[in-house]
């Protein structure tokens, strides 16, 4: 499980401001015991441990590179079904982080990779790359779905109507919903 701290927006004190969460290092971070006004170092707050901890400073290139998802996209080359999920509040980063800077993919589509380009777009490219790899016998086809949980219902982001799912329990396979593959 990976931790990514974003930068404070100009609402939090444009990074001058206290905050709330600290890296510690790549597997620690703090949390503020009471309110913010932690700067750093050791308080009363509580320490966690996750397996990556990105600073502020990380790169969408870093993100990517540490936090397992290269691996993740070898394991479905290699036949597994493999999930990545950002998990937060509203204003988190949880969109930046996944796609990058979405306006400007839109507006300036590319074949490589640019610096703002999130984990999402990375893992796609970085994917078609391995595949072109393989022996020309080798052949794949690849299904991907692209969910949002949003106030308490699920979206397909690659379903243009833009009308959330229906969820429904089944015995044998717990919870489940008809998603668009692309």
């Amino acid at each position: 499980m990976c931790v990514r701290v974003r930068p404070q927006n100009s609402n939090e004190g444009g990074g001058k401001g206290p905050r709330a969460v600290n890296v510690i290092d790549r597997t620690h971070l703090e949390v503020a015991a009471t309110g913010f006004g932690h700067t750093g170092g050791t308080t009363n707050g509580r320490a966690f441990q996750f397996d990556l901890c990105t600073r502020e400073d990380y790169s969408q290139k870093m993100v990517f590179e540490e936090s397992g998802v290269r691996q993740l996209v070898h394991s479905a080359v290699e036949g597994y079904s493999v999930t990545v999920l950002a998990y937060g509040a509203t204003g988190a980063g949880k969109t930046f982080t996944m796609f990058g800077d979405a306006p400007k993919q839109l507006s300036e589509p590319s074949n490589t990779i640019r610096d703002e380009d999130g984990v999402v777009p990375r893992a796609v490219y970085y994917m078609y790359k391995v595949l072109n790899r393989q022996p020309e016998e080798v052949q794949f086809s690849v299904r991907a779905s692209n969910c949002e949980i949003y106030n308490e219902q699920v979206f397909d982001l690659l379903n243009a109507d833009g009308k959330p799912l229906s969820v429904r329990y089944n015995t044998k396979e717990a919870f489940m919903f008809r998603v668009c593959w692309r």
